[in-house]
């Protein structure tokens, strides 16, 4: 039940968009009492050699959304701006493994939308009556770019008291926005 809320902890911590694919590994310690857990210390990300974070500004904005993300309330969650606590039981850290953004062609194409018009209609007493009418027509969508992303991120839980590692999860997740960085 415990891993089961970390493991779900760790998925909110991961970006929050919606994903068209994701990946994810999971290890636990299966002769650790997770039930012991009182409070987590969640740590800043850390961005080591990830390809693809080009500015100091999409690191702080990953970050934030990790962190803030990372506020769950089954049990009592820390960060790195509060102090740190006596009674901390585990801490939790993320690693952003990779974060790759690349820009596809969606080839023009036909589209059915619906669309309101003025017409004719008969009523539910089978009268003819002139207004707004829903009808399907095609539509032409141009040709458009749009960015696909893709981020990995490793994910650690380790008991503060031994140092020991108690779960290991890493995540990849696939989004194409075109207005969407943070994957």
């Amino acid at each position: 039940m415990i891993q089961k809320i970390i493991g779900a902890l760790l998925m909110l911590i991961c970006l929050t968009a919606t994903a068209l694919a994701a990946d994810k590994s999971d290890w636990y310690d299966k002769s650790y009492d997770f039930k012991s857990i009182r409070s987590a210390m969640v740590y800043s990300m850390e961005f080591g050699d990830a390809d693809g974070v080009d500015s100091d500004i999409v690191g702080r904005e990953l970050n934030e959304i990790y962190l803030d993300a990372s506020q769950i309330p089954s049990y009592q969650m820390y960060s790195e701006k509060n102090s740190a606590v006596a009674d901390t039981t585990i801490a939790i850290t993320a690693e952003l493994v990779d974060y790759n953004i690349e820009e596809r062609l969606i080839p023009g194409h036909w589209e059915t939308k619906k669309k309101t018009v003025k017409g004719r209609y008969k009523d539910k007493d089978g009268k003819w009556r002139y207004g707004d009418v829903e009808t399907e027509v095609q539509e032409w969508v141009d040709d458009k770019y749009v960015n696909d992303s893709r981020v990995t991120i490793r994910f650690r839980a380790v008991d503060v008291a031994s140092g020991k590692e108690i779960f290991l999860r890493e995540e990849s997740r696939l989004h194409n926005d075109s207005t969407n960085r943070k994957g």
